[in-house]
Protein backbone atom coordinates (compact mmCIF):
# COMPACT_ATOMS: atom_id res chain seq x y z
CA UNK A 1 0.00 0.00 0.00
CA UNK A 2 2.98 2.50 -0.24
CA UNK A 3 1.95 3.10 -3.92
CA UNK A 4 -0.84 5.76 -3.59
CA UNK A 5 2.21 7.69 -0.99
CA UNK A 6 4.24 7.53 -4.12
CA UNK A 7 1.57 8.63 -6.88
CA UNK A 8 0.32 11.34 -4.56
CA UNK A 9 3.45 12.87 -3.79
CA UNK A 10 4.24 12.50 -7.71
CA UNK A 11 7.55 10.95 -6.17
CA UNK A 12 7.63 9.02 -8.95
CA UNK A 13 9.32 12.06 -11.10
CA UNK A 14 12.61 12.27 -8.67
CA UNK A 15 15.29 9.97 -8.43
CA UNK A 16 14.62 8.36 -11.62
CA UNK A 17 17.58 6.34 -11.71
CA UNK A 18 18.11 2.68 -10.85
CA UNK A 19 19.28 0.84 -8.58
CA UNK A 20 21.20 3.82 -6.88
CA UNK A 21 18.51 7.47 -6.23
CA UNK A 22 20.75 9.52 -8.02
CA UNK A 23 24.69 8.29 -6.43
CA UNK A 24 23.15 7.24 -3.70
CA UNK A 25 22.02 3.75 -2.38
CA UNK A 26 19.83 5.58 0.79
CA UNK A 27 18.50 8.95 -0.22
CA UNK A 28 19.55 11.64 2.44
CA UNK A 29 16.40 12.53 3.12
CA UNK A 30 15.71 9.22 4.59
CA UNK A 31 18.52 9.25 7.11
CA UNK A 32 17.50 11.85 8.23
CA UNK A 33 13.56 10.91 8.74
CA UNK A 34 15.67 7.80 10.64
CA UNK A 35 17.53 9.89 12.71
CA UNK A 36 14.83 11.87 14.25
CA UNK A 37 11.84 9.78 13.88
CA UNK A 38 9.77 12.02 16.24
CA UNK A 39 10.42 15.48 14.11
CA UNK A 40 10.35 14.04 10.90
CA UNK A 41 7.19 11.55 11.02
CA UNK A 42 5.70 12.99 8.28
CA UNK A 43 8.54 12.73 5.85
CA UNK A 44 7.65 8.85 6.09
CA UNK A 45 4.15 9.73 3.81
CA UNK A 46 5.57 13.37 2.59
CA UNK A 47 8.95 13.35 1.50
CA UNK A 48 9.58 12.82 -2.00
CA UNK A 49 12.88 10.57 -1.39
CA UNK A 50 11.69 8.80 1.83
CA UNK A 51 8.48 7.85 0.16
CA UNK A 52 10.00 6.53 -2.91
CA UNK A 53 13.11 4.38 -0.95
CA UNK A 54 10.09 3.07 0.92
CA UNK A 55 8.28 1.84 -1.84
CA UNK A 56 11.21 0.28 -3.34
CA UNK A 57 12.93 -1.47 -0.25
CA UNK A 58 8.59 -2.84 -0.30
CA UNK A 59 8.69 -3.87 -4.06
CA UNK A 60 12.38 -5.57 -3.33
CA UNK A 61 11.12 -7.63 0.11
CA UNK A 62 8.13 -8.57 -1.92
CA UNK A 63 10.29 -10.41 -4.66
CA UNK A 64 12.55 -12.31 -2.08
CA UNK A 65 9.05 -12.92 0.10
CA UNK A 66 7.27 -14.34 -2.63
CA UNK A 67 10.08 -16.52 -3.70
CA UNK A 68 11.03 -17.63 -0.28
CA UNK A 69 6.73 -19.20 -0.01
CA UNK A 70 7.21 -20.68 -3.92
CA UNK A 71 10.36 -22.27 -2.70
CA UNK A 72 9.03 -23.51 0.77
CA UNK A 73 5.73 -24.10 -1.44
CA UNK A 74 7.47 -26.66 -3.74
CA UNK A 75 8.43 -28.81 -0.66
CA UNK A 76 5.15 -29.19 0.83
CA UNK A 77 2.20 -31.49 -0.41
CA UNK A 78 0.17 -28.95 -2.14
CA UNK A 79 -3.13 -29.49 -4.23
CA UNK A 80 -2.15 -28.92 -8.11
CA UNK A 81 -4.23 -25.60 -7.64
CA UNK A 82 -2.34 -24.45 -4.37
CA UNK A 83 0.86 -25.25 -5.97
CA UNK A 84 0.33 -23.39 -9.09
CA UNK A 85 -0.84 -20.40 -7.30
CA UNK A 86 2.40 -20.81 -4.72
CA UNK A 87 4.66 -20.44 -7.99
CA UNK A 88 2.80 -18.14 -9.69
CA UNK A 89 3.11 -15.12 -7.40
CA UNK A 90 6.60 -14.63 -7.74
CA UNK A 91 6.57 -13.97 -10.96
CA UNK A 92 3.85 -11.42 -10.89
CA UNK A 93 5.47 -9.51 -7.69
CA UNK A 94 8.44 -9.40 -10.53
CA UNK A 95 6.75 -8.21 -13.30
CA UNK A 96 5.73 -5.74 -11.32
CA UNK A 97 8.69 -4.56 -9.63
CA UNK A 98 9.60 -4.70 -13.34
CA UNK A 99 7.60 -2.31 -14.76
CA UNK A 100 7.93 -0.44 -12.08
CA UNK A 101 11.64 0.26 -12.60
CA UNK A 102 10.31 0.81 -15.98
CA UNK A 103 7.99 3.02 -15.03
CA UNK A 104 10.30 5.04 -12.76
CA UNK A 105 12.95 5.11 -15.70
CA UNK A 106 10.89 6.52 -18.15
CA UNK A 107 9.99 9.60 -15.93
CA UNK A 108 6.27 8.21 -15.27
CA UNK A 109 4.79 8.21 -18.26
CA UNK A 110 0.53 8.32 -18.28
CA UNK A 111 0.60 4.52 -19.69
CA UNK A 112 2.80 2.70 -17.60
CA UNK A 113 1.68 4.97 -14.37
CA UNK A 114 -1.78 3.02 -14.83
CA UNK A 115 0.05 0.11 -15.84
CA UNK A 116 2.19 -0.46 -12.83
CA UNK A 117 -0.85 0.68 -10.65
CA UNK A 118 -3.39 -2.40 -12.64
CA UNK A 119 0.05 -4.65 -12.03
CA UNK A 120 -0.63 -3.92 -8.08
CA UNK A 121 -4.25 -5.36 -8.12
CA UNK A 122 -2.64 -8.16 -10.43
CA UNK A 123 -0.56 -9.28 -7.67
CA UNK A 124 -3.12 -8.71 -4.95
CA UNK A 125 -5.29 -10.76 -6.94
CA UNK A 126 -2.74 -13.16 -6.96
CA UNK A 127 -1.92 -13.43 -3.24
CA UNK A 128 -5.92 -13.77 -2.70
CA UNK A 129 -5.50 -17.16 -4.61
CA UNK A 130 -2.73 -18.16 -2.75
CA UNK A 131 -4.75 -17.71 0.06
CA UNK A 132 -7.91 -19.22 -1.02
CA UNK A 133 -5.93 -21.93 -2.05
CA UNK A 134 -4.09 -22.92 1.24
CA UNK A 135 -6.58 -22.22 3.05
CA UNK A 136 -8.61 -24.99 5.45
CA UNK A 137 -11.66 -26.15 5.16
CA UNK A 138 -14.57 -25.71 7.45
CA UNK A 139 -14.41 -27.76 10.14
CA UNK A 140 -17.89 -29.56 9.63
CA UNK A 141 -16.35 -30.30 5.91
CA UNK A 142 -13.86 -32.30 7.55
CA UNK A 143 -15.98 -34.22 9.85
CA UNK A 144 -18.08 -35.10 7.01
CA UNK A 145 -15.21 -36.45 4.96
CA UNK A 146 -14.31 -38.66 7.83
CA UNK A 147 -17.06 -40.16 8.34
CA UNK A 148 -17.74 -40.44 4.61
CA UNK A 149 -14.29 -42.71 4.49
CA UNK A 150 -15.47 -44.48 7.44
CA UNK A 151 -19.06 -46.01 5.73
CA UNK A 152 -17.20 -46.25 2.14
CA UNK A 153 -14.20 -48.84 4.30
CA UNK A 154 -17.37 -50.38 6.43
CA UNK A 155 -18.42 -50.80 2.93
CA UNK A 156 -15.69 -52.62 1.72
CA UNK A 157 -15.97 -55.23 4.02
CA UNK A 158 -18.77 -56.70 1.87
CA UNK A 159 -22.37 -56.15 2.78
CA UNK A 160 -24.69 -52.78 3.33
CA UNK A 161 -25.46 -54.25 6.50
CA UNK A 162 -21.91 -54.13 7.77
CA UNK A 163 -21.68 -50.28 6.32
CA UNK A 164 -24.83 -49.40 7.78
CA UNK A 165 -24.08 -50.53 11.49
CA UNK A 166 -20.60 -48.74 11.47
CA UNK A 167 -22.82 -45.85 10.51
CA UNK A 168 -24.95 -46.33 13.12
CA UNK A 169 -21.99 -46.82 15.42
CA UNK A 170 -20.16 -43.79 14.29
CA UNK A 171 -23.31 -41.49 14.62
CA UNK A 172 -24.38 -42.96 18.12
CA UNK A 173 -20.36 -42.52 19.18
CA UNK A 174 -20.53 -39.21 18.21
Amino acid sequence: LSGPFVAGNDAGRAYNTWPKMNYDWVPPEWLEAVNDPQGKMRHFFEETGVVQFNHRCLAYTSVLGSLALAGYGISQPLSSGAAAAVRFLPIAVSAQMCLGIATLLLYVPVELGVAHQAGGLFVLTALATVLHTLRLPPAGALLGAAAMAETAAAGSGGTAAAAAAAATGAAAGA
